[in-house]
């Protein structure tokens, strides 16, 4: 999915070491981006798989699909200059025993740096991911904050004395959960429409979560619109969480959002990038927390696609992401986000919990799905293992559990901590402005949107397409981008 791509495995059926004939598994295989898996049963040794190129092609073409044109490839690049820069030139050994020995340092350098640093943690606990049916909140509410409070109050009511539960610490909600997304039909939105939906952190909604926090010692993950102090106007979609006494420890921006479809008017902090680091320094995009529950991150929606971001949150020492989500996909475009958080949760080491909407009750009261309103809140394990799963949409809450010692076990075992062995330097320099969304492109007047219709996506398809990063489809249509969903290719 991350590539827009197709991938094929070719892998031997058995292997033979000086008398000792081992079967391998059965991983020969064609990936195909949304559709079911092609691969060898039994004993097959090979698969022919079926694939139409020109149609992976026209998908790139499509703003909805072409995720390696969306990413902000800047933005992670400096991330990686400056941790290239911080582990140096890294040896490459050339023995068994050598690269074991480096291995070793390089467990010890990762947990001086990032590790867990508390005396005490609860090693084993449980988590409640909350699927909320809410109450829609039309643009230009008049009551705004009650509608916010009810959306909170109702689903408070609905789990009860779960979060009440001795070994449950910690509640996560999903995306959109207290004020909605602004949307509506409503048109056209705009940056001065999402921000009355800004959650105050001062502010009685605010303050109720707070409550509920401390009234159930229960640390609560969530998502709201947020303005900075420092950034007046800039509306970002942010995540939360609060530790089981109240306190406000920690805030993500979310970096990969739907802004760059247009319609929806937030501030990522790669759109407003220099002003951005200046208040919160390149830290401030990655943060995460050390707490006794581990070292947890929050993430939102959007996130799960973009393995930069995660992996990012990893270097930090991220052992927990906490994924407030709203995930409007139907059926074959889940199977590629599903597939991305089992990759997140293993390729880092961490477990993976993410909550999403169950359904949406309208102003007639009527409870029905819209395009974020789906469901299938999941929990996925740090070996990429589904731990439990809500099978559709409806009110509900999934428990499930934590096991802190097993996660630090398997870090520290080099044959699976891959995150141990990445190369910062090998990403320093491909990761640029010359690649995906630039960075600072709405730096200017905070009401003109640059990416309103498409146009900022178009200009970067259209880039990898004259420089062949893309290859323009066998009869593509002569016309720019159309919001019916068409090719986003200029007439040559």
């Amino acid at each position: 999915m991350e590539i827009a791509g197709y991938v094929a495995v070719a892998s031997p059926k058995s292997v033979t070491v000086g008398r000792l004939a081992m079967d391998l598994p059965g991983v020969t295989a064609f990936y195909n981006w949304e559709r079911p898996l092609t691969v060898a049963q039994g004993a097959e040794s090979f698969v022919f798989p079926d694939f139409d190129i020109q149609a992976l092609r026209r998908k790139r073409c499509m703003a909805s699909v072409t995720y390696p044109a969306i990413v902000r490839a800047n933005a992670f690049g400096e991330g990686y200059r400056r941790w290239a820069a911080e582990a140096g030139d890294l040896p490459a050994p050339t023995t068994r025993e050598g690269w074991l020995r480096e291995a070793e340092r390089r467990l010890a350098l990762a947990d001086e740096r990032f590790g867990p640093k508390l005396d005490h943690y609860e090693m084993q606990y449980d988590v409640m991911s909350v699927q909320p049916v809410t109450y829609a909140i039309p643009p230009g509410s008049t009551t705004l904050q009650e509608d916010m409070m009810r959306n909170v109050e109702t689903t408070f009511q609905y789990i009860g004395g779960r979060a009440a539960a001795p070994g449950t610490r910690i509640a996560i909600f999903p995306e959109f959960w207290i004020g909605g997304s602004g949307s509506g039909g409503a048109g056209q939105r705009m940056a001065n429409h999402l921000e009355p939906l800004a959650l105050a952190i001062d502010g009685p909604v605010f303050d109720r979560i707070r409550e509920f926090a401390t009234k159930n010692r229960i640390y609560v993950a969530f998502q709201s619109f947020e303005v900075h102090e420092k950034l007046p106007h800039r509306v970002f979609n942010s995540a939360f969480l609060l530790n089981d006494s109240g306190d406000l420890i920690n805030v993500y921006r979310k970096i990969q959002c739907a802004d760059v479809w247009g319609g929806f008017p937030v501030s990522v902090p790669g759109s407003v990038f220099d002003q951005y680091v200046d208040v919160f320094g390149y830290e401030g995009l990655f943060p995460v927390v050390d707490t006794p529950l581990g070292v947890l991150a929050n993430t939102v929606c959007f996130d799960v696609s973009i393995p930069e971001i995660t992996s990012g949150l990893r270097h930090y020492g991220a052992e927990v992401f906490l994924h407030s989500t709203a995930e409007g996909h139907g059926t074959e475009g889940r199977i590629p986000w599903d597939n991305a958080r089992r990759l997140n949760a293993y390729e880092n080491g961490c477990y993976y919990l993410s909550s999403n909407a169950g359904g949406r009750i309208n102003r007639s009261n009527d409870i029905g799905l819209d395009s974020q309103s789906r469901g299938m809140t999941k929990m996925i394990n740090y070996d990429g293992t589904q731990q439990g799963i809500i099978d559709g949409s409806g009110q509900a809450a999934l428990i499930g559990h934590i096991d802190l010692s097993a996660l630090r076990r398997f870090r520290a075992d080099a044959r699976f901590n891959l995150h141990l062995w990445g190369n910062p330097a090998a990403y320093a320099g491909p990761y640029t402005g010359e690649v995906g969304m630039p960075n600072n492109l709405w730096a200017g007047d905070w009401l003109d949107n640059p990416y309103v219709g498409n146009k900022a996506l178009e200009d970067v398809i259209n880039g990898y397409l004259d420089r062949g990063i893309y290859v323009t489809p066998e009869n593509a249509p002569e016309k720019i981008w159309d919001r019916s969903g068409g090719i986003a290719i200029r007439p040559r």
